[in-house]
């Protein structure tokens, strides 16, 4: 919440959620209904099938849908284009494009749909992967915050779901995109 512009729903979100904390403690009287299954509903975690999306490219504006890239493996990298990070991220991301080559398919995915901002992160010339409109895929991949990245295999199963950055974080990325490699 603090990275992103606040929306008209933010207020309603934060009393929805006091709502229900409070009715989870048994505090109020009011009638909360909380899902207590999500069957039918994909999410992606590691060992299963990722779930498949059409997102549009920011550059191209082409849709890619995720099913169509089996066959090699892909590095999902998930982003907010406003972030202080994301010209670290983006760099590493680039970077690992860079060290794997054509063997990887590297997928910059921008989960804020801000067409402007991602294109000129990508008309600088430094980051040569395709960006995609990630912004619908919250729930599907499980986005509670940014960076967040996914890697799946050639076959489409999630191996890697790591959130958060730093040194150990781009360290155990590159150990699982060996081991992919490797089986």
């Amino acid at each position: 919440m603090e990275l992103q512009t606040p929306t008209p729903y933010r207020e309603s979100i934060f009393q929805t959620k006091k709502m229900v904390e409070m009715a989870i403690k048994g505090e109020t009287q009011d009638r909360v209904i909380v899902p207590v299954s999500t069957k039918g509903l994909k999410v992606a975690s590691i060992g299963t099938m990722a779930p498949d999306f059409v997102a549009q490219d920011f550059m191209k504006l082409e849709s890619v849908r995720l099913n169509r890239l089996h066959g090699k493996p892909v590095l999902m990298v998930f982003f907010n284009p406003k972030s202080p990070l994301v010209d670290e991220v983006l760099a590493y991301t680039q970077g690992v494009q860079n060290g794997f080559g054509n063997q990887i398919t590297v997928l910059g995915m921008s989960v804020v749909e801000d067409q402007a901002k991602v294109k000129k992160l990508m008309e600088t010339g430094k980051y040569k992967f395709m960006v995609l409109d990630g912004s619908g895929l919250r729930t599907s991949y499980d986005l509670e915050a940014t960076p967040k990245v996914v890697l799946l295999d050639s076959e489409g199963i999630v191996k890697l779901s790591c959130l958060g950055w730093g040194q150990e974080t781009q360290q155990e990325i590159i150990r699982e995109i060996r081991k992919v490699f490797q089986e």
